[in-house]
């Protein structure tokens, strides 16, 4: 039994609207993997130092945050320096002798930390005051933060862990006031002394048995 002519073109107009809509479908879904790819390859190519990008398309303009996706990332629980992507920064409020920190940041593939610009001297500051307000009860004007230079070695030859390099030779210091002093000839080791300003906290040289706070610090590869 045949069906009406009516009942065989109404078929044919639901099945060519049911086309339309998927081929509709099948452009948007075009242009969006287009608008993206277009958005993915901008990330990658306005570099570490971008934070945020806009794409325009028609009447659209759209404004993306890169900041999170900017470098690679560091690991867990280190902070990343803003001008160095792929210098990384943790504050360990746990107390140890000098040698026993170091080996505590190689055991999370990092070393003490290497402190090369006033940029990253305030950075490490700030992260140690930062880190202190949680802990209420101490005493910031008498904590000291272990940091990776020693004149082990070669007496008077203070020396950063990280990549061996003297301190003379990179062209920035923050010693304190008649630091390094050698006092009783038993300090070979470099601690951060806090202070209340950010601002004030200078390298000592104290005595490497002693028991402070520490900072590691990891360079990413690439």
């Amino acid at each position: 039994m045949s069906l009406p002519i009516g009942s065989e073109t109404n078929k044919n107009n639901k099945s060519f609207k049911l086309l339309t809509v998927q081929w509709l479908a099948v452009l948007c879904l075009s242009a969006l993997v287009q608008q993206f790819s277009t958005i993915e390859a901008a990330s990658i190519n306005v570099g570490i130092g971008a934070s945020r990008i806009s794409s325009v398309d028609g009447p659209y303009s759209i404004t993306y945050d890169l900041s999170r996706r900017a470098g690679p990332l560091c690991p867990r629980g280190f902070k990343r320096e803003p001008r160095h992507a792929r210098r990384c920064f943790k504050v360990v409020l746990l107390k140890a002798s000098w040698i026993s920190a170091k080996g505590y940041c190689e055991a999370m593939n990092s070393v003490l930390a290497e402190i090369t610009s006033l940029q990253e001297q305030s950075f490490v500051a700030n992260e140690i005051k930062a880190s202190l307000q949680w802990r209420p009860s101490l005493n910031v004007q008498k904590q000291q933060f272990w940091i990776g230079a020693t004149d082990l070695a070669f007496e008077g030859q203070w020396r950063w862990l990280a990549d061996n390099r003297l301190i003379d030779d990179i062209g920035y210091a923050n010693w304190g006031n008649r630091q390094p002093d050698m006092r009783r000839k038993h300090e070979h080791c470099m601690a951060m002394r806090a202070n209340s300003k950010a601002t004030d906290y200078k390298w000592h040289d104290i005595n490497c048995y002693k028991h402070n706070f520490f900072i590691c610090y990891k360079k990413l590869d690439g």
